[in-house]
């Protein structure tokens, strides 16, 4: 099974890209807090994994869907 994610990448013209796990391309914003306000918005929405990637490619800020007081006290 594939891990869905939400990646928040930097663009060419538009400044920062958020993009679906599959590359699908959600939006464009100018601003990289823009980006991640939206991005963050939409993994929780989804329950998926945040991915925040830096100028250089590398992945700068990994956020995971927060679990339930039911699946924290039983660790799963």
């Amino acid at each position: 099974m594939a891990r869905r994610a939400i990646h928040v990448v930097p663009g060419g013209t538009p400044k920062w890209i958020v993009r679906a796990g599959e590359g699908r391309e959600l939006g464009h914003y100018p601003s990289r807090e823009a980006a991640v306000a939206v991005g963050r918005k939409l993994a929780r929405r989804h329950k998926c994994e945040l991915l925040v990637y830096d100028g250089s490619g590398k992945v700068a800020n990994r956020s995971r869907p927060s679990r339930g007081w039911l699946g924290r006290l039983f660790g799963r």
